[in-house]
């Protein structure tokens, strides 16, 4: 990675963080944040952080 991180940068990040994770449907977790990230439209600035989710399961 570069001092400044791309889209492929931040999904590798989330996909490896979010790995094993899955949602209350039993769906992995990354797809939440994946439909997101495509509903949103090019000019919504995103930031893309953990919101206290830190190792919930």
């Amino acid at each position: 990675m570069t001092g400044v991180s791309t889209l492929e940068d931040a999904i590798l990040l989330a996909v490896e963080a979010h790995r094993g994770q899955v949602d209350k449907a039993g769906r992995p977790l990354i797809l939440h944040a994946l439909r997101v990230m495509v509903a949103l439209d090019s000019n919504t600035h995103l930031s893309i952080g953990t919101g206290g989710q830190e190792g919930r399961k």
